[in-house]
């Protein structure tokens, strides 16, 4: 079963730090409107400078955009995830569709009685711009016909030192005895993802991010 997002990509600009109320829709779209009238009458300005563009391994249905980040953040929350996917399922979805080696933090909750994700999970991305992109991919997008469209929006913690300081101070965590239900961090050139733990972790990780162990 392919797990390529089935619906094309948002248009730029129109994911506003997860928004979804229909109010905020309709203001977006009526200021679009009138910025393209005006444009059409306005005197022709100057060319700008070229945006950042993110590239992406083409496919059969690839997405690709121009990326002009308004905000500095880089950790994302992906909720309405279908709860038959676990975290491998969800690390091959981003995989699969062209964000391999963009992210360096990664953490799907799971409820230990069923062993089954509980339908969110965070991701930091390298790069705020590409954590844009990936809003933009990804929000309000459904994997199957019948499935909740994913939500897609900043995460309250921020950064990659502000989430593995937190993983790492929680009580909960301390509560997790096995490895697959640990958070993941990708460090230096490692794809596969390490679990956020001291026992996987050498002391230089937390000395680079500017945790002391």
């Amino acid at each position: 079963m392919s797990l390529q997002l089935r619906d094309a990509v948002l248009p730029p600009g129109q994911f506003k730090g997860g928004s979804t109320s229909q109010e905020e829709d309709e203001e977006d779209t009526g200021s679009a409107r009138e910025q393209s009238e005006s444009a059409s009458t306005a005197t022709p300005q100057p060319a700008m400078a070229s945006q950042p563009t993110v590239h992406r391994k083409r496919s059969d249905h690839a997405i690709s955009c121009n990326v002009s980040s308004p905000l500095a953040m880089t950790t994302y929350m992906i909720a309405n995830l279908p709860t038959r996917l676990d975290r491998k399922g969800v690390l091959d979805l981003l995989r699969v569709n062209g964000f391999l080696g963009t992210f360096d933090f990664f953490y799907m909750p799971c409820d230990f009685e069923t062993h089954r994700g509980k339908g969110y999970a965070f991701v930091n991305f390298k790069e705020a711009s590409l954590g844009f992109f990936f809003s933009q991919c990804f929000h309000q997008k459904q994997l199957l016909p019948g499935e909740q469209r994913m939500l897609v929006k900043p995460a309250d913690v921020q950064g990659l030192r502000e989430n593995v300081a937190r993983i790492i101070r929680t009580r909960h965590r301390k509560n997790i005895r096995q490895a697959d239900y640990l958070p993941l961090v990708f460090w230096q050139d490692d794809l596969a993802g390490i679990p956020l733990s001291e026992d996987y972790l050498p002391a230089a990780f937390f000395t680079a991010i500017g945790l002391q162990k």
